[in-house]
């Protein structure tokens, strides 16, 4: 008897081991991404908090990584006591 229940076992082990998987349902949820043209224009003027000066995005002079400041319209740098940068002239 008991070695009819372990061969039972056994081939239902064989055939669940052996069955195709079944693959992972999708997810229907989309989440919008903003295009780059979107994701440029939410951010348009770079500025440095040491000269207190700010760039355009295709400045030159642009600040290193660590030392920048962003700003979505020049309004918004100017009212942040920083002054446009004399090369790019934002």
């Amino acid at each position: 008897m008991q070695l009819k229940l372990m061969s039972v076992f056994v081939g239902i082990f064989i055939l669940t081991a052996c069955s195709p998987m079944k693959p992972a349902p999708q997810s229907s949820i989309e989440v919008a991404q903003p295009s780059p043209h979107e994701q440029a224009a939410a951010i348009t003027f770079i500025g440095n908090p040491t000269s207190r000066i700010f760039h355009t995005s295709n400045c030159p002079y642009l600040p290193a990584d660590g030392h920048r400041t962003f700003f979505t319209n020049r309004t918004e740098a100017i009212s942040a006591n920083y002054r446009p940068c004399k090369f790019c002239n934002p």
